[in-house]
């Protein structure tokens, strides 16, 4: 069975939004001037090359953050025997 085009069309929307929200809260995204979010505009290069950078040092960060656990939790077991 396929779903209808407007239901299709609210599932995206409201996806859409929870996505739009989970950037704004890991601070992918700051909104245009006066801290106001523009989901209907156009995005520059510059705008998407700042989201992208922001999301890559954001993974990189909890990268090195789980390797030094890591290599915490391996010191410990070496040094305990």
């Amino acid at each position: 069975m396929k779903l209808p085009t407007d239901v299709l069309l609210v599932c995206w929307r409201e996806s859409a939004g929870a996505r739009l929200e989970w950037a704004y809260a890991e601070k992918l995204i700051t909104g245009k001037d006066g801290n106001r979010l523009d989901p209907q505009g156009q995005a520059t290069r510059a705008e998407v090359a700042a989201i992208l950078m922001r999301l890559l040092e954001s993974k990189a960060e909890k990268a090195i953050a789980a390797l030094q656990e890591i290599a915490a939790a391996t010191s410990k077991v070496i040094r305990d025997g």
